[in-house]
C-alpha cells in the first residue's frame, strides 16, 4: 500500500492551546477514512510554532520530510497531506516553487485538504501549474503584508512607550489590563523568582504557588520558566525601561539570569519526598540515592542506578539507614549553607554590580544587532545609536570597576539559625541551597560514608562507617574517627533530627 504522510504546521506559540492542530489532524483522519487504499506513514512531520514565512520549518519538520523523500523512505506513489498550500511554507515564489517541484518530481503527490486538489507530475504539467503558482504567490503576499502591518504597529507602540504613553500590549499575569501590579499576586511572584534563584526548578515552584491564588490555578510550569527571562518583571517592554511597575528588584532579576545561564549543567534541584533527596550519592557511580522502606527495620538508602537497572547499572549493593545521613547533614551542612546564603544575600554594592553586569550584557547584545544592521548599510541614525551605546557601555564599565565590595558576611551562627528555620518551614529551599554549592554525602559498598569535613561542633565526620544493626536494643551503629554513634530504629520516612548528639 502507498503511504499517506501528514505534514502539520502552525506559526505562533499562541496557537498551541487552540484548535489549529486538532483541525489539521481531523482533516487528515477524514481523508484517510475516504481513502482506505493508503496507509498512514509511521513517522510524524510537524512544525509547531515555526514560521513558514521566514523558513524556520525548513530546518526542522518540513526539512526532515524532504530528507525522507531524498533518502527513499517516502517513495514514488506516496502522498503528502497538508491542510493548505501555505502550510508547506510562505516563502517567496522563486524559493517555494523549486522546493515543491522537488517533491513532485520524486513521484510524491501533494494533496491540499482544504480543497482536495492533488498536485502530481501530470496535473502540474497540465491544468494545475498556474493554480500552484497562484497559491504560492498568494501565501507569500499575505504574510508579507501581515509582517509589514505588525512591524508598523510594533514601531508605533515603541514610540508611545518611549514618551510614557500607555500602549496596548500583552502583559504577564502579575499586571492588570491597565498595566498595574495585582497587589495580592506580588508576594507569590517574588517567591517564584526567589525560589528559582535559590535553585528550585519550575515544577517545584509551580507546586508551591499554584494553589495560593485563583489566577495561578491553571498555571503551567513552563510559564514559570518563561517568567524568569521576562524583563517586564523589572518594568521593561522590549528595551524600554519603566513601561510597567517592577514586580521584583533588579538584583533579584539578574541573579535569576545568572541562574538561567547555569541551568544547562545544573543538577536536579528539587527535594521530592525526602529532605535529603539528591544530597546523598553512590560513591561508586555517583548516581543519586533512592530511599526504600524496609518493613520493621525503618527507611534505608540504596544506589538509585542499581535500584533501577540492577547489578549491570552499579556494583554498589549496600543499604544504609536514612537516619545516618540525616545526622551527618546536621553536623556538616551549616558551613555550606553559609556559603549558599552569602551568594543569595548581597550587599548594596554587590546588588548594584549585578545590575550593572546585566545591563552591560544587554548593551553588548544590542550592539551586536546594530553592527549586523550596519553591514547592510550604515545610516547616520544607525551610527548615532552605535556611538551612544558605546558611550553608555564605557560609563557602566567604569561604574562597575569602582563599585566598592562592602559585603557584610553571613556568620556561621546566622547560617545555623537560618538552617533551623528552613528545616522547620521550607526544607525544599534548604535542599536546593545546599545543592547549589555542591554539598553531597557519598556511601560505598563496604559501608563507608564520606561527608564534607566541616562540622559545627568540631568533630571529624569526613569518613564514617555503617557498623550494622543491633537488635537488642534496636539501634543502627555508625563508627566515626572519634567514636561510635547509636541511632534509634526509626520507621518514619520523614526527616527526624537527633535531639542530642548520637541520636
Amino acid at each position: 500500500m502507498p503511504y499517506a504522510v501528514p505534514y502539520l504546521r502552525f506559526s505562533h506559540a499562541s496557537q498551541r492551546g487552540g484548535s489549529t492542530l486538532e483541525r489539521q489532524q481531523k482533516m487528515v483522519g477524514d481523508w484517510l477514512d475516504r481513502h482506505p487504499d493508503y496507509a498512514l506513514f509511521t513517522q510524524k512531520y510537524e512544525d509547531k510554532a515555526r514560521s513558514g514565512f521566514k523558513g524556520a520549518h525548513l530546518e526542522h519538520g518540513f526539512g526532515k520530510l524532504r530528507q525522507a523523500i531524498q533518502d527513499g523512505a517516502i517513495k514514488s506513489g506516496d502522498v503528502i497531506l497538508i491542510e493548505a498550500m501555505d502550510r508547506a511554507g510562505r516563502l517567496e515564489p522563486l524559493e517555494m516553487f523549486p522546493i515543491l517541484s522537488e517533491i513532485v518530481l520524486a513521484g510524491v503527490s501533494i494533496i491540499t485538504l482544504d480543497d482536495g486538489a492533488r498536485y502530481d507530475r501530470d496535473s502540474v504539467n497540465n491544468h494545475n501549474l498556474f493554480l500552484l503558482v497562484a497559491k504560492i504567490q498568494q501565501a507569500h503576499q499575505y504574510s508579507a503584508a501581515l509582517s509589514r502591518r505588525v512591524a508598523a504597529s510594533y514601531e508605533d507602540r515603541r514610540r508611545k512607550a518611549r514618551v510614557g504613553e500607555k500602549v496596548k500590549i500583552r502583559t504577564p499575569v502579575w499586571l492588570d489590563n491597565d498595566g498595574q501590579l495585582i497587589t495580592d499576586l506580588v508576594p507569590l511572584i517574588v517567591q517564584a523568582f526567589e525560589d528559582f534563584a535559590s535553585g528550585l526548578g519550575e515544577k517545584r515552584i509551580h507546586a508551591r504557588i499554584a494553589d495560593k491564588h485563583p489566577m495561578l490555578a491553571k498555571l503551567d510550569p513552563t510559564t514559570i520558566r518563561r517568567w524568569m527571562g521576562l524583563k517586564a518583571a523589572i518594568g521593561y517592554w522590549d528595551d524600554i525601561p519603566d513601561v510597567f511597575p517592577a514586580v521584583i528588584s533588579k538584583d533579584l532579576f539578574y541573579r535569576v539570569q545568572k541562574r538561567l545561564e547555569q541551568r544547562v549543567e545544573a543538577p536536579r534541584s528539587a527535594a521530592r519526598k525526602h529532605t535529603m533527596s539528591g544530597l546523598v550519592k553512590c560513591g561508586v557511580c555517583g548516581a543519586n540515592a533512592t530511599v526504600k522502606a524496609n518493613k520493621g527495620k525503618g527507611t534505608f538508602v540504596v544506589c538509585g542506578k542499581r535500584h533501577r537497572i540492577g547489578e549491570l547499572g552499579c556494583t554498589n549493593n549496600k543499604s544504609i539507614p536514612y537516619a545516618l545521613f540525616n545526622f551527618l547533614a546536621s553536623q556538616t551542612s551549616s558551613s555550606y549553607l553559609q556559603r549558599a546564603l552569602q551568594q543569595q544575600q548581597l550587599s548594596e554594592s554587590e546588588k548594584q554590580a549585578i545590575v550593572v553586569r546585566g545591563e552591560l550584557d544587554e548593551i553588548s547584545q544590542r550592539l551586536d544587532q546594530l553592527y549586523g544592521l550596519a553591514e547592510l548599510g550604515a545610516t547616520d541614525e544607525l551610527k548615532r545609536r552605535i556611538q551612544a551605546l558605546i558611550a553608555e557601555r564605557e560609563e557602566k564599565q567604569g561604574r562597575l570597576t569602582f563599585l566598592v565590595q562592602d559585603s557584610g558576611p553571613i556568620t556561621l551562627d546566622d547560617a545555623v539559625e537560618t538552617e533551623n528555620d528552613l528545616l522547620d518551614d521550607d526544607s525544599e529551599r534548604w535542599n536546593a541551597l545546599l545543592k547549589s554549592v555542591g554539598f553531597a554525602i557519598h556511601f560505598f559498598p563496604d559501608g563507608r560514608i564520606t561527608a564534607p569535613v566541616e562540622s559545627i561542633n568540631g568533630y571529624d565526620f569526613s569518613e564514617c562507617r555503617y557498623a550494622g544493626y543491633a537488635p537488642k536494643p534496636a539501634m543502627y551503629l555508625m563508627d566515626t574517627p572519634h567514636g561510635r554513634y547509636e541511632f534509634e530504629n526509626l520507621s518514619s520516612k520523614k526527616h527526624v533530627w537527633p535531639e542530642e548528639e548520637g541520636g
